[in-house]
């Protein structure tokens, strides 16, 4: 499984919903496979895919966290910015 490169807050407006949308495509893999591995009674693929679809779900919360604290960097940065510049 690829990883996903890890960025700078400064490039994370390029990557806002990008671990959420990794997730939810990871979900709809792991759901695949277990409907397919039910259908045709292969166990260790049904086991593969409610891994799958498990780690799809966790990687989507890692992204709505990550997104929450891009925005909260963003604003850090833009407060921090309003400050310097009122106090020249």
């Amino acid at each position: 499984m690829k990883k996903a490169p890890l960025v700078s807050p400064r490039d994370a407006k390029h990557t806002k919903g990008r671990y959420t949308m990794a997730g939810k495509t990871e979900q709809i893999k792991g759901k695949s496979k277990e409907v397919v591995g039910s259908l045709i009674g292969n166990k260790d693929l049904e086991s593969e895919g409610t891994a799958d679809r498990n780690a799809g779900e966790a990687k989507e919360k890692v992204g709505h966290v990550t997104d929450k604290v891009e925005e909260v960097i963003e604003k850090v940065e833009h407060k921090a910015t309003e400050v310097i510049e009122k106090a020249k």
